[in-house]
């Protein structure tokens, strides 16, 4: 059994991170509305421009786009770069935001 007062600890902890994960969503809600009108859509980003957008790494980018999970469809450009269009991934983006 614990201390009372590490249980009001644990409880003001849990209520600053849901404030701090409120204020992050908000905070990449209101820059995908930003980057979502800034840009060609036609642009090809790579890995690392599609990880930062989406709130992953490029690994995780390459690997879900080899498992076909990934959600937007690639371009390769040259025998191995892979690049994805700069609005679907953008539209990508907004839908898992606004899950």
């Amino acid at each position: 059994m614990s201390a009372p007062w590490i249980d009001d600890i644990r409880f003001t902890v849990a209520q600053l991170l849901e404030e701090e994960r409120e204020r992050t969503r908000v905070m990449i809600r209101e820059e995908l509305a930003r980057a979502s009108t800034a840009g060609d859509p036609d642009d090809l980003w790579a890995a690392d421009r599609v990880a930062k957008a989406l709130g992953s790494s490029p690994v995780a980018v390459r690997r879900a786009h080899e498992r076909g999970t990934l959600g937007v469809e690639a371009v390769r450009v040259g025998k191995r770069s892979l690049r994805w269009r700069a609005g679907d991934v953008r539209a990508l983006a907004r839908s898992r935001a606004s899950r």
